[in-house]
């Protein structure tokens, strides 16, 4: 009885260890650290971030810094080969306005020359566009730089 029952927790310790791993190769979580991104995100909350999923417009991602070892959590504005500029307050992409329904007004911001996103890169912007540092200062940013796209669902 006694050899029956180490086997058990035996069986169940080697299980949580595996789904352990296995949940750490699809996700990671990540704590907001800064207003960059409200009103979508706000400074403290911890969301789960999938290394799986493919990177679209519009999607929130983690990423790590060109120069820095810090983490970013950003939206994808524009893809790889895609055009981006910044005129009149209004993001455009191949000269089509970017309608962004998740920005609660279009703040006073910099114009920005248009420029074309690198293959394998994609371009980045905080939705609180006065206080974000994003692809405005650094650039696009690398594919082999992002973690992953933030699960905002909670």
């Amino acid at each position: 009885m006694r050899r029956r029952l180490w086997l058990y927790i035996g069986i169940v310790t080697v299980l949580l260890i595996a789904a352990y791993f296995v949940f750490d190769s699809f996700y990671v979580y990540y704590r907001v650290n800064g207003d960059s991104m409200a009103p979508t995100l706000h400074d403290g909350e911890v969301y789960r971030v999938s290394k799986r999923e493919s990177i679209q417009r519009g999607d929130v991602i983690a990423f790590r810094s060109d120069q820095e070892s810090l983490t970013y959590i950003k939206r994808v504005i524009a893809l790889p080969g895609e055009r981006v500029a910044i005129r009149g307050n209004h993001v455009y992409i191949n000269d089509r306005k970017l309608a962004e329904p998740y920005l609660p007004n279009h703040p006073d911001i910099k114009d920005v020359e248009t420029i074309t996103v690198p293959p394998a890169h994609f371009y980045v912007l905080g939705d609180d566009r006065l206080e974000s540092y994003d692809s405005r200062h650094f650039g696009p940013i690398s594919r082999s730089r992002v973690i992953g796209k933030l699960q905002t669902e909670r």
